[in-house]
């Protein structure tokens, strides 16, 4: 009787994990890493810039070492490799917990919420019984 009511509540907690770690780590509560260091897959700014500080990515500051052509606009800063790009932000680099945080919660979640919302509207039955109708009246043609 309250499986569907449990299924949407269940998946409303697998969906919502994702950002409420975005805002625990905001409030410095989660130390985890999202994100693997030092991961070599990361954005270029295109065109691509050659760099040596981080001032040579552009003249605005976005804060935390990250500078942009204009306001706005994306914010790079001078790597290792001396190119200026974005942070190591891809799905290739990120960690484990960011696997099941960010990807593997959020997608069981939105599939437990489908199942259970088809589950509360008995959509599955009633589409069963409407093509046994259909095939019956083309059968009795």
């Amino acid at each position: 009787m309250y499986g569907p009511t449990c299924l949407v509540a269940v998946a409303s907690v697998l969906i919502l994990a994702d950002p409420l770690r975005h805002v625990l780590q905001d409030l410095h509560v989660w130390k985890a890493n999202m994100y693997v260091h030092g991961c070599p897959d990361r954005a270029l700014q295109l065109p691509e810039r050659a760099c040596s500080v981080p001032q040579d990515c552009g003249m605005h500051d976005c804060g935390e070492g990250y500078y942009s052509v204009n306001p706005g606009e994306d914010c790079f800063t001078c790597w290792a490799d001396g190119m200026c790009s974005e942070g190591a932000e891809t799905f290739r680099c990120l960690s484990g917990i960011g696997w099941f945080v960010t990807v593997i919660c959020t997608y069981v979640g939105f599939a437990i919420f489908f199942v259970g919302v088809l589950w509360n509207s008995k959509l599955i039955p009633k589409i069963v019984r409407k093509w046994k109708l259909l095939r019956l009246k083309m059968t009795s043609q």
